[in-house]
């Protein structure tokens, strides 16, 4: 890839970035008050931080300085304070006695107030220079006083210094107690910091998540022709998760360290600008984190699209396990889910390598800004540019070092952005679907078939460019059953497709009361209809909420009724539970015929108009088809149903059957006539030695 088709790329990806960002930012809009006080909580640490951290600064520098000045300088190079100081200790300790001892234990007082506690701000009464020190010792001692004389003066000395260390102890108690207060409002800084941006964003994830569930409702059937189920989970559930790891690092762990880095930058701004000049020449080295930002986009997306393929051939093998198991296949599922498991295992090591160099480009960093501020404001301070003391030097290193863990969560946090920018992309490819069209305005509440459906030179083709239908014309009266006959792919569960507005017809018109279907309200529509198919599903839930779902206010009388006209009613009253005995997952725990009889049960609950029959009983063998065939008559019974037949002794009663083959009808009429005519029809009939 040359130069400029780089350029471009990166900007394609950043411009995806920052619309991925401003995505996942938008569904915030709603929570953005407890986001604010989030922040705001967050600001009341990192300034309870800075002050804290501004205070303790001077201490510690000052310490510094006087551990490197007093403690390791020659005589010669002291100061007058300095040498005065010194010639008074001197003279003291060498004059011996109890004087001795008091000047003793008050220098070394002194030192240790001076050492630890060193602001006179905090500690009014303690000294804090030596120039202090020397007139305090002068001051309890004068060579020309008799024994007597210094005895007394070292007892009212003792006296004030047991007195000044009652005040000393008074001002840190005042400073322990207001240090354990701002420990408290900062805990309940934090935690309430942690509640508000955790709250905001479980909030915001489920609204994610509910808006994808809505969004895929609300997608036409085609839809799901068309994606396969692994993809649908792993962006409904696995690339939705991506939201809750963008919103932690976006309004959490980011701003903290963000705001760390910057809390730090300026103690270090304060300290000493030069110095912190002298950091900003490690920038430059950031630049590659660009183009390696840009490779973890792309290996996150390539790990993406192949954990999509783990989950499906997961998907296929739990599907699918009694097949599995059947044909002692598990070896085989076992070595094919290993083959993409490596591919997954490869692209994720892929990005490891990635982040892992970003992180050492980090590591290089902080190492170099350690050596140029060692060795460069060293070389700076000698040379007179600098006027920074050693201690000052020291600290303003101390916090350089400091800095580095929030830069490195900074660049690894920055990583897990995009790493999760694949999934927030992928999900939001379904957050915009465009919806289903909806009802022309003019679209009318259906209220119930009155007269019936025609189909109208309807002509119908799926993606692919073969037609499925050409030209089908035929009508179902109100109450008729029309029955549709011939081979797969014949367009039979098509027709089915268009009466229940699964799709909308190519061209030509599926009339319903003489009125274009699209003319009425899809929802009051849908609500007269129902389906009974070859594979019955079952939710996994009670039998009671599986009726349920056709007519979800129905009382348990109407529930009763519906299941006793389907002949399961004795069947469920056997159970343990009753009605709210679980049915496992699609049923499992029950038989063919039981589902298929609770899914008829569950369509005479819902009392439709039109009913539409695919091959109800296909699958079931003789005896559940008879049974599951006495609740279908009960179920056909004064109702428009369209009955698509495999076995062609279930619709003998049809008041219509249409014979189908490669989308035209070509053949039309009663059992009695279609077997009469000799046609396509008979010769099934024959196939199957059904008597006429």
């Amino acid at each position: 890839m040359g130069r400029r088709e780089r350029k471009a790329s990166d900007r394609i990806a950043w411009s995806r970035y920052v619309g991925n960002l401003r995505q996942v930012l938008g569904h915030a809009r709603p929570y953005l008050k407890p986001i604010v006080i989030g922040f705001l909580l967050m600001s009341v640490q990192s300034a309870f931080s800075l002050g804290r951290l501004l205070m303790v600064l001077p201490i510690v520098t000052r310490v510094l300085d006087a551990e490197t000045t007093l403690a390791r300088a020659d005589p010669e190079e002291l100061s007058d304070n300095d040498r005065k100081a010194r010639a008074v200790l001197d003279t003291a300790r060498s004059s011996g006695g109890a004087a001795s001892a008091l000047l003793d234990d008050a220098v070394s007082a002194a030192n240790e107030w001076t050492g630890h506690l060193v602001r006179d701000s905090w500690l009014p009464d303690v000294p804090t220079t030596w120039d202090e020190v020397s007139e305090g010792l002068q001051r309890r001692s004068d060579p020309r006083d008799t024994p007597e004389e210094r005895l007394a003066k070292a007892q009212r000395a003792a006296e004030l210094e047991r007195a000044s260390y009652r005040d000393r102890y008074a001002t840190l108690i005042t400073v322990f107690l207001a240090f354990v207060l701002f420990t408290a409002l900062m805990a309940a800084a934090t935690y309430g910091e942690a509640w508000f941006s955790a709250w905001a964003q479980h909030q915001i994830v489920m609204d994610v998540r509910e808006k994808m569930c809505r969004k895929l409702l609300d997608q036409p059937i085609g839809f799901f022709d068309r994606q396969p189920r692994g993809e649908l989970v792993q962006r409904s559930l696995g690339d939705v998760g991506g939201y809750t790891t963008a919103l932690q690092v976006m309004l959490s762990t980011l701003p903290k360290s963000a705001i760390e880095v910057g809390t730090l930058a300026v103690a270090m701004t304060l300290l000493s600008p030069k110095l912190m000049l002298l950091c900003l020449l490690g920038l430059p080295f950031l630049g590659p984190m660009r183009s390696l930002s840009r490779r973890t986009l792309k290996r996150a997306h390539r790990r993406q699209q192949e954990g999509v393929r783990l989950v499906e051939s997961l998907l296929q093998i739990f599907s699918g396990i009694r097949t599995v198991k059947a044909y002692h296949s598990e070896e085989a599922r076992a070595r094919d889910f290993r083959a993409t498991d490596e591919q997954v295992t490869k692209q994720s090591m892929r990005l490891v390598r990635t982040k892992a160099t970003a992180a050492a480009l980090v590591d290089f960093i902080n190492n170099f800004l350690a050596m140029l501020l060692a060795v460069g404001g060293g070389f700076l301070i000698l040379r007179g540019v600098l006027t920074v003391t050693p201690g000052e030097l020291l600290v303003f290193m101390a916090l350089a070092a400091q800095m580095y863990q929030p830069i490195k969560r900074l660049v690894r946090q920055n990583n897990v952005l995009l790493e999760n920018m694949a999934s927030i992309e992928r999900a939001t490819e379904y957050l915009d679907l465009p919806a289903s069209p909806p009802d022309p305005a003019d679209a009318i509440a259906f209220e119930g078939l009155r007269d019936g459906l025609r189909f109208e030179d309807v002509a119908f083709q799926y993606e692919s460019d073969r037609p499925v239908l050409r030209g089908v014309s035929f009508e179902i009266p109100r109450g008729h059953t029309v029955a549709l006959v011939g081979p797969s792919g014949a367009g039979k569960s098509t027709i089915c497709d268009l009466v229940l507005r699964f799709y909308e017809p190519g061209s030509g018109r599926l009339l319903v009361d003489g009125r274009p279907i699209q003319s009425w309200k899809r929802s009051t529509y849908l609500a007269r209809t129902a389906i009974v198919t070859q594979t019955p599903f079952l939710f996994h839930a009670s039998i009671r909420d599986n009726l349920l779902e056709g007519r979800p206010g129905a009382t348990q009388e109407q529930v009763e009724a519906a299941a006793k006209a389907a002949f399961i009613h004795d069947f469920v009253a056997s159970q343990p539970a009753g009605y709210d005995e679980v049915v496992g997952e699609d049923g499992v725990r029950l038989s063919g015929g039981q589902r298929q009889r609770l899914t008829i049960a569950r369509a005479l609950l819902r009392d439709p108009d039109i009913l539409v029959l695919d091959e109800a009983t296909a699958s079931l063998d003789t005896a559940s088809e008879r049974a599951v065939q006495d609740a279908l008559e009960v179920l056909r019974e004064g109702r428009t149903t369209l009955v698509v037949a495999h076995r062609l002794s279930t619709i003998r009663s049809a008041d219509l059957i249409l014979v189908l083959d490669e989308g035209r009808i070509v053949e039309r009429g009663t059992h009695d006539e279609l077997v009469a005519q000799g046609g396509v029809y008979a010769d099934l009939v024959h196939l199957q030695d059904v008597r006429a």
